[in-house]
């Protein structure tokens, strides 16, 4: 039997009797946490999120999985801000060198793959075909993509 107080862990009751579910944040890590949030205090203890019911039993429910989200988005947001994140030291599989490279190779190939033949005019771009597309789309992702790259680099230089 479950006792009542491991019940209602992260539990806890919000404005208007609805139940929020809360995440508590590391004291060792609280200045990083309100780095990656933007807080204005520049810390961030916690983080609370309501669960949209009135119903205990119901919060219960939804409790683990809304705290499985809420673990998620915090360490996308401090891998993000160039930090570690805090629920393990999970590193994405697109840091690592040799498979920047195997993906590099493989885009390559795709795209020479890809048809140039043009297939229709766009109103903005003018004629277009898929090989055009295939790059612009990749050119796109690249130009958002290195920055939060150089900051994850940082980090994991200075450990």
């Amino acid at each position: 039997m479950v006792k009542k107080d491991e019940d209602m862990f992260a539990l806890k009751k919000t404005g208007g009797n609805t139940w929020s579910v809360r995440l508590s944040i590391p004291r060792d890590r609280w200045a990083d946490a309100g780095q990656a949030y933007g807080t204005k205090s520049g810390i961030k203890q916690e983080v609370i999120r309501s669960l949209g019911t009135r119903e205990k039993q119901e919060a219960l429910r939804r409790r683990d999985k809304a705290l499985a989200a809420m673990r998620e988005d915090l360490d996308a947001k401090l891998v993000t801000a160039g930090f570690l994140p805090i629920h393990g030291h999970w590193q994405p599989d697109w840091i690592n060198e040799d498979r920047l490279l195997t993906e590099a190779l493989e885009a390559r190939r795709e795209i020479a793959a890809t048809s140039d033949r043009t297939d229709g005019d766009d109103r903005q771009m003018g004629p277009t075909d898929p090989r055009r597309r295939l790059i612009e789309g990749m050119d796109t992702f690249w130009k958002i993509e290195p920055n939060s790259l150089r900051r994850l680099e940082r980090t994991l230089q200075a450990m």
